[in-house]
């Protein structure tokens, strides 16, 4: 009995010990695992990324979606098929606060030739909305150009904007921390960019809780049990001095 009752004890108090085990990482969505599109083959639907699956949507004219934008320009001419206002400082693979690669652009409709994606100038959105997996919360982001980049989630069916880009110039790049954590992005939620004219989006950065944590029992429904298990343990030992004081 004894053994059995120290053994509920201890499991409610590590239940209640486990409700703060939990901890946050933050993990960057670059999109450095992707290849530029050369060839303006169509827009970028979804994406995988930390173990998530975000479906991929867009709004505004004249743009065919999303589409990914090499500011290290291989496989071009030297201005970039004339996006050189995307690369940082102005040299094609130079890295100005951290902002260079692979950046997020709104592709232009197929109006030209040319071997590499390239951004479209008037305002529209992306949205990524997370279909599988963790939920997540947004951080910060950084961005390349002029342009004036907004942006917001949808979770529970509320918009809630987060922060501001604006006031660059052709390559010059800024990053952004909000103000505040972004609501928790979950299933069927979204995060949206919204670009008021030409330029690009080169990082977002999230934060997550340890997928690897185990679960914890919530205080509220621990602490009786752990409570309960100390009870038991005074009982116990009420018991044995009235057993002993018998036996004098």
């Amino acid at each position: 009995m004894m053994k059995s009752v120290c053994k509920a004890a201890a499991a409610a108090l590590m239940s209640v010990l486990g409700a703060t085990a939990a901890t946050a990482a933050t993990v960057t969505m670059d999109f450095e695992d992707l290849t530029a599109n050369l060839g303006n083959e169509g827009a970028w639907t979804s994406y995988q990324f930390a173990n998530r699956t975000f479906g991929i949507s867009w709004s505004g004219g004249r743009s065919e979606g999303a589409n990914i934008f090499d500011t290290a320009c291989q496989g071009g001419t030297s201005d970039c098929r004339g996006d050189d206002d995307l690369l940082p400082g102005g040299v094609a693979g130079a890295s100005s606060e951290g902002v260079g690669g692979n950046v997020l652009i709104r592709q232009r409709t197929r109006d030209r030739g040319g071997d590499l994606a390239n951004d479209q100038a008037n305002s529209g959105t992306i949205t990524f909305t997370l279909l599988a997996g963790s939920a997540l919360s947004w951080v910060g982001a950084s961005a390349v150009d002029d342009g004036r980049f907004t942006f917001s989630t949808r979770t529970g069916g509320t918009n809630t904007v987060l922060g501001v880009i604006s006031g660059l110039d052709d390559n010059e790049t800024e990053q952004l921390t909000f103000d505040a954590l972004s609501p928790l992005i979950s299933l069927n939620d979204s995060f949206s960019i919204f670009f008021e004219g030409s330029g690009a989006v080169d990082s977002f950065v999230f934060e997550t809780v340890d997928e690897n944590t185990p679960a914890a029992v919530p205080v509220p429904a621990a602490l009786p049990l752990m409570l309960a298990g100390l009870g038991g343990l005074g009982l116990l030992a009420r018991r044995r001095r009235a057993r002993a004081n018998r036996t004098v």
